[in-house]
């Protein structure tokens, strides 16, 4: 383990495994190299979110940004950054539809969000989000598909619409500026021996794309990685 060459606070490991679950690995031998804390703060994040709802849904989106959107003179609506702005937008827009249904009626299962980001700069020379957002199972059972905004769920129009505000864009333009990637939801249950279950080492694994030490950003006025707030005992 040694220390990150920019940030004295964070550690460098080179692994295959991370507490007994599996880590992403380069195409042929070897291995990457993580940030410990960051993959201690996944596991905290899903744990969390498990502890909250048993039954608990995740889902991996990627969110970029229009052209031109980082030049000196692209209108921006604040300087609290665009993670930020989403997240309360969608926190928002979730509760909205929460007391809608109540409204109308229905059978209304609250939900948490927890969430897990990471800020990257990628090949193409484009920076963007990777995101993985954590909802109440019993709320939305599968985000469906990305088709068309008519088409596709209120789940997939409620986050191109928090995106849109945090950007302050137009819908549409939104829409072509938010991925659903291949295999994007994950249903958990909570269980007491997570290495032993499928599809949280299928997740963790996934997500420790979000702690591995390239292609992070540093030194731009903003952080790489962030997640949901975790209860103080932690």
């Amino acid at each position: 383990m040694s220390k990150h060459p920019t940030n004295k606070n964070l550690n460098i490991i080179k692994a295959t495994t991370f507490e007994n679950l599996p880590l992403i690995k380069p195409k042929g031998h070897g291995s990457f190299e993580f940030i410990k804390q960051y993959l201690v703060s996944n596991i905290h994040v899903i744990d969390n979110a498990l502890r909250i709802h048993h039954r608990s849904l995740a889902i991996r989106v990627d969110l970029r940004f229009p052209d031109n959107y980082f030049d000196p003179d692209y209108p921006k609506m604040t300087k609290e950054i665009e993670i930020t702005r989403f997240i309360k937008s969608f926190k928002s827009k979730v509760e909205s539809l929460m007391s809608q249904r109540r409204r109308d009626g229905k059978r209304t299962h609250n939900t948490s969000v927890n969430y897990v980001w990471v800020y990257e700069y990628g090949e193409g020379g484009s920076y963007h989000y990777h995101l993985v957002l954590f909802l109440n199972h019993d709320t939305f059972r599968h985000p469906g598909t990305k088709t068309s905004p008519q088409q596709s769920s209120p789940l997939i129009n409620m986050i191109v619409e928090a995106w849109e505000s945090a950007l302050s864009i137009s819908f549409h333009k939104a829409w072509d500026l938010l991925t659903i990637p291949p295999n994007a939801s994950y249903s958990l249950i909570a269980t007491e021996w997570p290495e032993e279950d499928k599809i949280y080492c299928a997740l963790f694994e996934r997500l420790s794309y979000f702690a591995k030490l390239n292609t992070k950003v540093y030194g731009v006025n903003r952080n790489s990685y962030g997640c949901s707030r975790l209860p103080r005992n932690r």
